[in-house]
């Protein structure tokens, strides 16, 4: 049991990390109760496939159970790794990004603040929540009127990305366009709207057009031409945002 646990949550997350969400989800709830049949309900193995799950449900819209399961997977690590562990940081740095995404940004910061406070201690800037972490701090300030905070944070978990991730990696791009919507916010439209392009033309090369994480900065490329009054642009580009499902 543990053997096709390990190889159904492997090919979960790899199907999950390309984008594809639907594909992912089937297999993750196999890799869910078979890791509970080897290794017990509430063992640090199921936290780890519990926590990259709920990514899933969020990205399907599921979002209630997504919150859920994090929730699920965040007190047993609690209580199996520690506050200070890596893997717990991971799965707090998910379940903020739900609430930043839900406009909660009040519950979110002081997360994100427990995340950056590991930082140089149990999380190497080379672990991925760190560069995350600043990315989505940012997208939290942003809203709460700390608007140098919240481009600085972006900035420099963008520059993380650049340094440590190999060229071309979407996440990279997902940076830049998180930063693109936080231009948009702080009025400064000339500098948002190429780097929106840039990363909506990159995100779909590399995760294809109807990827989950594609349909946000198309929404941001809404809110974009919204801002700036031009509707038609505005128009066509949730035209792209509705024509078929994208989660």
């Amino acid at each position: 049991a543990e053997v096709r646990a390990n190889a159904a949550g492997n090919l979960a997350f790899a199907l999950a990390n390309l984008g594809r969400f639907r594909e992912a989800r089937p297999i993750y709830e196999e890799a869910i109760a078979e890791t509970r049949a080897a290794s017990g309900p509430e063992s640090n193995a199921v936290a780890d496939i519990l926590s990259p799950y709920a990514s899933v449900l969020w990205y399907l819209d599921e979002r209630e159970r997504a919150l859920g399961v994090y929730e699920e997977s965040l007190r047993i690590r609690r209580r199996t790794l520690g506050p200070e562990h890596p893997n717990y940081a991971m799965t707090l740095v998910n379940y903020a990004d739900s609430l930043v995404t839900m406009a909660q940004y009040e519950r979110a910061v002081p997360m994100l603040r427990e995340i950056l406070a590991l930082r140089g201690k149990t999380l190497p800037d080379s672990h991925p929540s760190v560069a995350a972490t600043m990315v989505l701090m940012g997208r939290a300030l942003g809203p709460l009127g700390q608007m140098e905070d919240a481009e600085r944070s972006i900035r420099e978990g963008l520059a993380l990305r650049v340094r440590l991730l190999p060229k071309g990696d979407w996440k990279i791009a997902s940076a830049r366009s998180i930063l693109g919507g936080h231009l948009t916010l702080a009025r400064r439209f000339a500098d948002a709207e190429p780097m929106l392009l840039d990363a909506e033309r990159e995100l779909a090369a590399t995760l294809g057009a109807d990827s989950a994480i594609v349909a946000d900065t198309r929404r941001r490329l809404v809110a974009l031409y919204t801002a700036m009054r031009r509707a038609d642009e505005a128009a066509r580009w949730q035209a792209l945002v509705d024509r078929k499902p994208t989660r």
